[in-house]
């Protein structure tokens, strides 16, 4: 499975495996060296990182069309102002990971 960290709106992160975490207040996800945030929906589909935006109803016809999806999470929306440490950090995440 993918390794990656998501990135929650209390401050908590998850490494590894993603079908493990925790599904809602995700604020953004780091994996193979790549930053997704800003999504409604973070979708690990066929052990790679989708990110989806949209509302429900979206993501439901998204998940009826492929079988090969191993976990779904919403995105939260934050400020600016909450969200920059959160983006720094997981910028000096991926720096640390190069």
């Amino acid at each position: 499975m993918i390794e990656s960290r998501i990135y929650y709106v209390d401050g908590t992160t998850h490494d590894g495996d993603p079908r493990a975490a925790p599904r809602y207040g995700v604020l953004a996800v780091l994996h193979a060296g790549i930053i997704e945030h800003g999504f409604d929906w973070y979708v690990v589909e066929a052990g790679r990182w989708v990110g989806v935006k949209g509302d429900a109803s979206l993501i439901l016809k998204f998940i009826n069309r492929a079988p090969a999806i191993d976990a779904v999470f919403a995105g939260e929306s934050v400020t600016n102002e909450a969200f920059a440490p959160v983006y720094a950090r997981v910028v000096q995440d991926q720096a640390q990971r190069a």
